[in-house]
């Protein structure tokens, strides 16, 4: 017999339109083995706002400029009811400057426990989310409900008997992790507990219930998706193009490097040199990467695949550059098989297939 699952959605609808199939594919089909799903929705009657929280101050309303304060006409309201097929909705009207994250999880709290008194139910887990999160990855609660306490290291531990698993933004823009307060916990999480308040504030309510991270992430297995333009100005302008970071793969700055000494005899010689050189700088690069996300997760690359130019920029891919460093750094794993061997035949026989770029 199937479990019984609430997902709430609260909060602003904004970019619905463009996250909603991610939604399904992502959340809903991978736990409607498992579960039979119900959707309670609590909204706002404008798309986006500028509130207590979004203000000026964080500038956020920049990322919604046709949508902060457009009201939801009859179409929206159809639409979003086609879309997720609630079992029920409540659109109210938010306040000038009223950070509404509670008083719209306070809603939709009440919808369901409305709907579970007039149908005598109770629900296994109810999940609490929004609407403009964009999925990249499934979310598979029994994963982390069941699957994660059978690993020998935590199966002495067992799942208590109430429980909130989160997402977290790891440090978020403080220097300690404290798991009274899972940074970022207000995006997504699930349980056998009906929280009045997202997870931040579980220590406050219910100090005896420790959430639980789950490594599930923001920027990772998802993000918040902002307005198509702005989202693509604010990816320019914050993390560069695909094409640059594809640039920066060490494969291609290799592959660059043999294209541009091969044409003398000095350049051949000092080969050697510069790829060390190449190789050092770049896992110097790595390591400043990796530190600077670990001490601030939000400076982590988005996705490839959420860049505007990413279709462009697979083509360098197909680049001599790019195959050339590939053969080298292949050559350098298997040099005990002969790599460094058979790698200037292998790159012979590329640069007679290809055209350089």
């Amino acid at each position: 017999m199937k479990k019984k699952l609430a997902i709430q959605l609260f909060g602003l609808v904004r970019t619905y339109t463009d996250t909603f199939d991610t939604f399904f594919s992502n959340v809903i089909i991978p736990n409607s083995t498992n579960y039979d799903i119900d959707i309670f929705i609590h909204t706002w009657d404008i798309f986006s706002a500028v509130g207590a929280a979004n203000g000026l101050k964080n500038s956020r309303h920049y990322f919604y400029p046709t949508m902060t304060n457009k009201k939801l006409c009859d179409y929206d309201i159809n639409d979003i009811k086609n879309k997720y097929k609630p079992k029920k909705i409540k659109i109210e009207s938010l306040k000038e400057l009223e950070w509404g994250i509670y008083r719209s999880l306070s809603g939709v709290n009440k919808l369901r426990e409305e709907y579970e008194k007039e149908h005598n139910i109770d629900y296994d887990c109810i999940l609490c989310t929004r609407m403009d999160l964009f999925f990249f990855s499934e979310l598979k609660l029994d994963n982390y409900i069941i699957n994660a306490y059978k690993h020998p290291e935590l199966r002495n531990l067992g799942l208590p008997s109430e429980y909130i698993f989160t997402v977290c933004n790891e440090f978020g823009s403080f220097d300690v992790r404290d798991p009274r307060y899972p940074a970022g916990s207000d995006l997504l999480w699930f349980g056998n507990v009906a929280l009045k308040n997202p997870p931040f504030c579980i220590y406050n309510e219910n100090p005896n219930i420790v959430p639980i991270l789950i490594k599930y992430g923001l920027n990772s297995d998802f993000i918040i998706f902002r307005e198509k333009k702005e989202f693509n100005t604010a990816i320019r302008s914050q993390h560069g193009t695909a094409k640059a970071r594809i640039q920066n793969y060490l494969s291609y700055k290799l592959g660059q490097a043999l294209i541009i000494n091969s044409k003398s005899v000095l350049g051949y010689l000092s080969l050697p040199f510069i790829i060390l050189s190449i190789v050092i700088s770049h896992k110097q690069e790595q390591k400043a990467y990796k530190f600077k996300v670990n001490k601030n997760p939000n400076l982590a690359l988005p996705p490839l695949e959420t860049y505007p130019d990413y279709n462009e920029a697979l083509q360098y891919k197909n680049h001599l550059s790019y195959k050339l460093g590939k053969i080298l750094i292949k050559a350098f794993k298997t040099w005990y098989k002969g790599g460094l061997f058979k790698l200037w035949f292998e790159i012979r026989k590329l640069k007679n297939k290809s055209k350089i770029y």
